[in-house]
């Protein structure tokens, strides 16, 4: 089958834009399996290409590169793409509606969308919308209100200090992965964690969310006609930071043995069913207490811990998305972790040592204008333990290989 597979970072999607190498390590580690996941399962794969990504010829697996030159030929680009293939695979985030548009436009093409529907992610991607479903089931959910945007800051913060209380999490309504997060201490800290946010997610809903002690993790789970399987548990490396700071995804490790696995399993589950049109693979967010387990939001997408799951697994979760009917269990050949490693100056000299090494899955691409890029490394083990011990040993050839690159003669 002739499959287009599309990564916003990676696909044009900020073209005439900067490029942010954080998520440019996520997108082009999820982009890469999708590809190798895709022909391991014997189909044509066709990938769009930011040409500032291209110009490096990053390892790839791809039948057909299609490349993003400017702004203006991105829609011809896609349009060509989509008319060539077969199905299509959406990777992008919910904010802005950005997701939705992609998939929309997939779903009026010949070709067959992989994604959930667009309706689906619409109200998946509403943190409102989640909240409200989760207490509809009665799951644990962190009270959530959603800031009046015509209020005065100080009416903001005396609406978190009493709905709400404090430590809060001020976030956008509709966001991937950590981008406009803060975590806030005191009323006061409002005002900079909304302008945080408009700055980092435009002019979006802004709501505030009790902060919960616990372990942050995600459920990757994959649905198909109604059925949901819980593939695995995926710890969470977060940065969870202030208002003045960034909070960010650091990576994970796949799967995570914890003791209130299958109430996770379980939770997750319910409010996958929950949202008509939710399809193929999809991500949970949950934080495991001592006692409880809360859900905490719905990405109708890949998530960054497939780049661990398709390792870890023996599922194929590529080729699992066109398949009729869903899969009825998951086995794993062991652990697998993964984490973002900033890179100063990743010199040009030192570019085909990087995309050498086994651990890399995601190179750190030297972006002009930018200081510090992003690798992506993977390590597996038979044990967690195992894991770590080669994520140490692949940092460590990694900072060799860098040292290396600064004096290459």
């Amino acid at each position: 089958m002739r499959i287009l597979l599309y990564e916003h970072i990676c696909s044009g999607g900020y073209i005439g834009e900067p490029l942010s190498s954080s998520l440019l390590c996520e997108g082009f580690s999820m982009l890469r399996g999708l590809a190798e996941d895709f022909k391991a399962a014997g189909h044509e794969v066709t990938v769009l290409l930011d040409a500032r990504i291209a110009r490096f010829n990053p390892p790839l697996q791809a039948d057909n590169i299609r490349q993003v030159n400017k702004l203006e030929e991105f829609e011809q680009v896609l349009k060509a793409a989509l008319s060539w293939a077969e199905a299509a695979y959406m990777v992008a985030p919910e904010s802005e509606g950005i997701l939705h548009y992609l998939t929309k436009r997939v779903e009026s093409s010949n070709a067959r969308s992989l994604n959930c529907s667009a309706s689906a992610i619409a109200q998946a991607s509403d943190k409102a919308e989640v909240a409200e479903h989760a207490k509809q089931l009665g799951l644990n959910f962190p009270k959530t209100i959603q800031l009046n945007p015509s209020d005065s800051i100080e009416a903001m913060a005396e609406t978190v200090e009493n709905e709400v209380g404090f430590p809060a999490v001020i976030k956008p309504v509709s966001s991937a992965g950590c981008g406009g997060l803060s975590v806030v201490q005191e009323a006061f800290e409002v005002e900079a964690a909304v302008d945080k946010i408009f700055g980092e997610a435009g002019n979006v809903g802004v709501c505030a969310q009790e902060f919960v002690q616990g372990v942050p993790a995600s459920v990757s789970l994959l649905c198909r006609g109604g059925e949901v399987l819980p593939l695995s548990l995926n710890l969470q490396d977060l940065t969870l930071a202030s208002p003045e700071g960034e909070s960010n995804y650091n990576g994970g490790l796949v799967p995570f043995d914890y003791p209130l696995k299958a109430e996770a399993f379980e939770a997750a589950k319910r409010l996958v069913q929950s949202f008509r049109g939710l399809f193929g693979y999809v991500g949970v967010d949950v934080i495991l207490g001592t006692q409880k387990v809360y859900v905490m939001e719905v990405n109708p997408r890949l998530t960054t811990s497939y780049v661990g799951l398709r390792k870890a697994s023996k599922l194929n979760i590529a080729d699992a998305l066109l398949k009729e009917e869903a899969a009825s269990n998951v086995e794993f050949n062991g652990v697998c972790c993964f984490s973002k490693v900033p890179i100063e100056r990743p010199i040009i000299f030192a570019w085909q040592n990087f995309c050498a090494l086994e651990a890399l899955v995601s190179p750190p691409f030297p972006l002009y204008g930018q200081e510090t890029s992003y690798g992506m490394l993977r390590s597996c083990g038979a044990t967690t333990e195992q894991a770590l011990q080669q994520m140490h040993k692949a940092k460590e050839d990694l900072k060799d290989i860098w040292e290396k690159g600064q004096k290459p003669w």
